[in-house]
């Protein structure tokens, strides 16, 4: 069996700038000047918001891993593995008076946000908020650290994707919605 996967990957392409629009979408009008992005999976999202939004990129590397000029460490709170991280950043990334949005994949306990908004605070940035796709946290995070997202966790199972063309529409309760088309 031969899988071709290029044509698909190439259609892929044509979804990402939305997904930077869904995440960048309700901090729009705030004139957010940086965009923060965890890693692993943060900093691919963060550049699509960040290019929506105008706005720099600050990534944040977990420790042990390569951050040229990183001088700032700061630990999260005990995160869903039941274990804290350690987070390496650059302290003249962020200027007195910056806008920031952080942007991840998913959240659950809110820890890495956290421990981003501890090194914001910091700074005298100001955090507006943070914006992720998938939400697994309970309802006292979301609303402490003003998250948005695109899809409760519990809603995973309900998305629909029509198969035959690879063609998608989400919506979601709290109003985003999402369309893509993949040959």
């Amino acid at each position: 069996m031969t899988i071709q996967t290029q044509p698909v990957c190439s259609e892929m392409l044509k979804f990402l700038p939305l997904l930077g629009k869904i995440l960048a979408h309700s901090f729009q009008n705030l004139g957010i000047t940086k965009v923060i992005a965890p890693e692993a999976r943060g900093p691919v999202l963060g550049a699509l918001a960040a290019q929506e939004l105008r706005a720099g990129l600050i990534l944040v590397r977990k420790d042990g891993g390569n951050h040229p000029g990183g001088d700032t460490l700061t630990e999260s709170s005990l995160m869903w593995r039941g274990q804290s991280e350690r987070f390496m950043s650059r302290s003249f990334d962020l200027d007195f008076g910056d806008h920031v949005l952080v942007v991840d994949d998913w959240v659950t306990t809110g820890s890495t946000i956290r421990a981003v908004v501890e090194s914001v605070s910091e700074s005298g940035a100001r955090y507006h908020g943070s914006s992720v796709i998938v939400n697994k946290a309970d309802a006292t995070t979301i609303s402490d650290l003003h998250i948005k997202w695109l899809v409760c966790f519990d809603e995973l199972s309900s998305c629909k994707l029509l198969v035959e063309e690879f063609a998608f529409c989400l919506t979601t309760t709290n109003g985003y919605i999402a369309m893509g088309y993949f040959k």
